[in-house]
């Protein structure tokens, strides 16, 4: 879940219900922090913990509205676990930082700019070892349980003020991304998701709700963006959602259905809400990413949008 932290200054994050239009969805995150004074330096912080297997990842992207005015840095840290034991401590793993400097002239964001989206190469992070020390120095993306040395699990945004102002701002959508897969087109068949159908003991009934998720044929033949032959996903590879769901073993994977009507094979895949794991809490998870691999070794990704209601009893 998101956690937060004060320094110098206080603050806090929230929500918000302006949302990156270019995205979609309903929610973003708040951040403000302020000193009450004059001085610069650091003022606080906040991040997300979701353990993630982000191998075979080159870059990590999110998008940011920042207020008019400001100058501030951004040390955006990726907080990796390298024995195994889900979590991260000082003495035992590492921590890797980029600086976003956000100012009237950027470079990384504009402030009073609006909506940008961030893309940064997972190459761009360096060492840091002011807060965490004793990992391997490399920044390890795979569980211990498929053979890798640990994987993510904090991504966490420290604010540094440049001039002792205000530090304050929209963020949305962050996203670990391939970005030399095919970019696929992706349809969540329901608008609405439960998040509390998850199966669970709190869920009503314990239901476990399917989530239907098409991928789409597409071909640069007929002015589609990118060609994806969806005959050729690897159904064992897909993941679906913050929890990187597998496809549901109960509910088989449909080929060769055109969904569309445009003479090109689409495929259909089936996920439980408990795989996908979106937030039960909050409520406020909006987009759903699927990832896999082609049989020829290719990969893709893609989203759609939905909006989350916990409300619902039984449907």
């Amino acid at each position: 879940g998101w956690f937060e932290f004060s320094g110098g200054a206080s603050g806090g994050i929230g929500y918000s219900d302006y949302a990156p239009q270019t995205v979609g969805g309903a929610w973003s995150l708040t951040a403000n922090w302020s000193s009450g004074s004059s001085s610069p330096g650091y003022f606080g912080g906040f991040g997300r913990t979701n353990p993630v297997d982000i191998s075979g990842l080159t870059h990590f992207t999110f998008w940011i509205n920042p207020d008019a005015g400001q100058d501030y840095n951004l040390e955006i840290n990726l907080q990796d676990d390298d024995n195994g034991d889900g979590q991260t401590l000082p003495a035992n793993d590492d921590e890797f930082q980029y600086v976003c400097r956000v100012s009237p002239t950027g470079p990384c964001a504009i402030a009073g700019g609006g909506w940008q989206k961030v893309e940064i190469p997972l190459s761009s992070f360096t060492l840091d070892t002011s807060y965490l020390y004793g990992g391997n120095n490399q920044l390890d993306t795979k569980p211990t349980g498929q053979g890798g040395n640990g994987q993510l699990i904090n991504v966490v945004m420290a604010m540094i003020s440049n001039t002792g102002a205000p530090t304050s701002f929209l963020t949305d959508y962050w996203v670990f991304e391939n970005q030399n897969a095919i970019q696929a087109v992706v349809d969540i068949e329901d608008a609405v998701l439960h998040p509390h159908h998850d199966g669970s003991v709190s869920s009503p009934a314990q239901l476990n709700d399917v989530i239907e998720v098409v991928v789409f044929g597409t071909s640069t033949a007929v002015g589609d963006a990118a060609d994806l032959d969806t005959d050729l996903i690897d159904t064992s590879t897909l993941k679906f959602g913050p929890g990187e769901g597998a496809v549901s073993s109960g509910h088989g994977p449909e080929f060769n259905v055109d969904v569309d009507s445009d003479g090109l094979d689409d495929a259909r895949f089936r996920f439980l809400m408990g795989d996908a794991a979106f937030n039960k809490v909050t409520c406020t998870d909006d987009t759903g990413v699927l990832v896999g691999e082609l049989t020829n070794g290719d990969t893709f990704e893609g989203s759609d949008t939905f909006t989350s209601d916990c409300n619902a009893v039984c449907h």
